[in-house]
């Protein structure tokens, strides 16, 4: 079966790029049914859209980055998780 190159390449690019791609295929499939208002609407959400997760994907890209700093957060939200799992059982045995 032939992978579509278009989604090959996209395995190779960033998130952040692969989102503009999607985003900006959407807009080409809406485009002929829109007026020049509504799309400057949805060109204005696309990018707010963009801007809100760019510093989203940044970190989780560090952060993926960087195993050590994984496995902190990793213990850390461990430890919150049985605190919380003692705190639930206190209050249901009190």
């Amino acid at each position: 079966m032939a992978v579509n190159s278009k989604y090959t390449c996209r395995a190779k690019m960033s998130t952040l790029e692969n989102l503009k791609e999607i985003l900006n295929d959407y807009r080409n499939s809406v485009k002929s049914d829109l007026d020049n208002e509504e799309l400057k609407e949805v060109d204005k959400y696309i990018k707010k859209v963009i801007d809100d997760v760019a510093p989203v994907l940044a970190i989780t890209a560090e952060l993926s980055n960087n195993q050590e700093e994984l496995k902190e957060m990793k213990k850390y939200l461990d430890n919150i998780i049985q605190e919380e799992e003692w705190l639930e059982k206190l209050l249901k045995t009190s």
